[in-house]
């Protein structure tokens, strides 16, 4: 058996701005809130979290092509 074979995958989006972030997660796309708190905000969606986390220094590389 595969150490992974019973893994359960988290999304983690990473931002500078978590407040913006979940507001399109919860406003446009209809997701609610798990928990949440200054670092963080945690989505539940199709048995997956989607978690929105605070990273300072984040700076997205690329864009999708």
């Amino acid at each position: 058996m595969s150490v992974l074979e019973n893994a359960i995958p988290i999304i983690i989006v990473c931002t500078r701005d978590v407040t913006k972030t979940a507001a399109f997660y919860r406003d446009a796309l209809g997701l609610s809130p798990q928990s949440q708190n200054q670092y963080a905000v945690v989505f539940r969606t199709g048995g997956i979290d989607l978690r929105v986390s605070y990273v300072p220094d984040f700076t997205a590389t690329g864009t999708p092509g």
